[in-house]
């Protein structure tokens, strides 16, 4: 009986060989060849080693034991190549040796195993970062996302397992947040949503006074969540005051996710910076969070002048559906903008908030729009109408200059009822002169049985383009068209040398067959 663990370890592990494939292939595929480092461990048989391997295996590990530590951390490294438990448990003991050279030797070794590394190493790693040697513990802190997927990977794919890390390990790695060299400090900023540690929300204050730039802009996210509401805002004051200006704009972007009163007021300095781009971030998220009628003519100003950057343009036009309050009286200059990019986007919103209902006329306009995203904006709202579309709305469609809308019209002719005004539309298409068009209304034509249909589809055999040539052919025999038969004979009797001709003559030779069968 499989239980939900069992399944979700199988898929796991599916997933892996399936990963695994194109490298087998590229090596041979043989059981040696397996490319290990995509397991854990302990989901492989063990390799096949030769008899040399092994006496090599235990050679190296007797040098574990020699008092030169160049011997030892050779054979560090020698073990490192040999994915067989004896040898990469000795390789993690290592990680403790006396000698910093052996215990680098260790660390690159298991650097190479990445995730395919032993659960066993993860907790002797993330030790590791509390070593004296500061080029060990910058590279066991590089290593916290691998050493934490191998911990996830271990809990999944073997059901039960949950393994933690010691108390001692934990203090190691929140220490480690106010470690002196400053690659570790930006490292364990980096990973601490790996971590997950209770880490003090006054570290990460300390943090935002660092003398390196990059740890200052990491420490400031982790402090806006975690460092006590007040001190914070005090501090995040003094950047306002003193920071640099891409220290600003990360504090500001931190602010808007979810400002408190405090914290608005923050906005509020903010959003009177001398840089336009903290400015408007800041007016953005007074925006999201009030909707605020000064914030909203203030931002709206601004993006008729043009001092938004567009990705912060298309964030305004999308709050508007959050606070629509002031939207009817500026959509139609937010329709206008000259970036094709942002008028598609207040055209979306035009139809999105039922502007189009009061105002039918001005909705029609946007199939005229030169881009062809506004269009498709526009477009996407007419499809929907099909039966319900007006007569100037189908003329409008029908005049239009843009492949596209007319395209479109004849998707919107399937779900119309009006007869007439389908004839009307697809005869007149059937002579476009984009040939996926005509293509298209062939097609509606013969679908609805408009009537001529069979004349349509005959003398559409003898279009000058071969591509109606075939569409019509495919027609005929796909609809069972009365006197179809007849008409693609006479077709192969004109056109001996057209490469339809050979597949006409299989359809019809299996269709005569077919029918002396049938004949008693």
């Amino acid at each position: 009986m499989f239980t939900r663990a069992s399944i979700k370890r199988l898929l796991a592990v599916t997933a892996l060989a399936v990963a695994a494939l194109p490298l087998c292939a590229q090596t041979g595929g043989g059981r040696n060849n397996l490319p290990r480092n995509l397991f854990p461990p302990s989901l492989l048989p063990p390799p096949k080693l030769s008899a040399e391997e092994q006496a090599t295996i235990d050679r190296a590990l007797a040098d574990l034991h020699s008092g030169n530590s160049e011997f030892r951390a050779g054979a560090v490294m020698l073990l490192g190549k040999y994915p067989v438990a004896q040898a990469q448990k000795a390789v993690i003991a290592a990680l403790g040796d006396d000698s910093v050279r052996v215990r680098r030797a260790a660390l690159v070794s298991v650097m190479e195993w990445n995730r395919g590394a032993p659960a066993e190493a993860v907790v002797p790693v993330l030790r590791t970062i509390g070593d004296e040697d500061v080029e060990l513990r910058r590279t066991a802190s590089a290593a916290i996302p691998a050493m934490m997927d191998v911990k996830r990977a271990t809990e999944v794919l073997q059901p039960g397992t949950q393994f933690a890390v010691p108390a001692d390990v934990q203090q190691t790695l929140m220490d480690a947040y106010l470690d002196e060299d400053v690659i570790v400090r930006r490292n364990l900023l980096t990973n601490y949503y790996y971590l997950n540690l209770p880490v003090s929300g006054d570290t990460f204050l300390a943090l935002m006074s660092d003398e390196d730039a990059q740890v200052r802009l990491e420490a400031v996210g982790l402090a806006a969540r975690f460092a006590e509401p007040a001190s914070f805002n005090r501090e995040a004051r003094r950047w306002i005051e003193n920071g640099s200006r891409i220290e600003r704009l990360r504090l500001t972007r931190e602010l808007a996710l979810k400002p408190d009163a405090a914290q608005l007021e923050l906005l509020r300095l903010l959003s009177q910076d001398e840089d336009d781009e903290i400015a408007a971030e800041a007016l953005l998220g007074r925006f999201r969070s009030q909707g605020a009628d000064a914030v909203f003519d203030e931002l709206n100003s601004r993006l008729q002048a043009k001092r938004l950057k567009q990705e912060q343009a298309l964030r305004f036009l999308q709050l508007l559906r959050q606070h629509p309050s002031r939207t009817p009286a500026h959509i139609t200059t937010l329709t206008q903008l000259d970036d094709p990019i942002l008028r598609r986007e207040a055209v979306d919103l035009f139809f999105d908030l039922g502007y189009a209902r009061d105002n039918p006329e001005q909705g029609v306009q946007f199939l005229a729009d030169p881009s062809p995203e506004v269009r498709a904006a526009a477009l996407r709202n007419y499809e929907r109408q099909g039966a319900n579309a007006s007569p100037e709305l189908l003329d409008t469609m029908l005049a239009s200059p843009y492949p596209d809308v007319r395209q479109t019209l004849v998707f919107m002719t399937g779900t119309m009822q009006d007869k007439e005004a389908v004839e009307a539309i697809l005869f007149d298409l059937l002579l476009d002169e984009e040939i996926a068009i005509r293509q298209q209304s062939l097609q509606e034509i013969a679908k609805r049985r408009l009537d001529g249909w069979e004349d349509i589809l005959t003398a559409s055999l003898e279009d000058e383009d071969p591509f109606i040539q075939r569409n019509a052919a495919d027609l005929i025999i796909r609809t069972q068209m009365p006197g179809g038969p007849s008409a693609l004979r006479q077709y192969i009797q004109h056109h001996p040398k057209s490469p339809l001709t050979p597949l006409i003559q299989i359809y019809l030779d299996k269709s005569a067959a077919g029918q002396s069968k049938e004949t008693p």
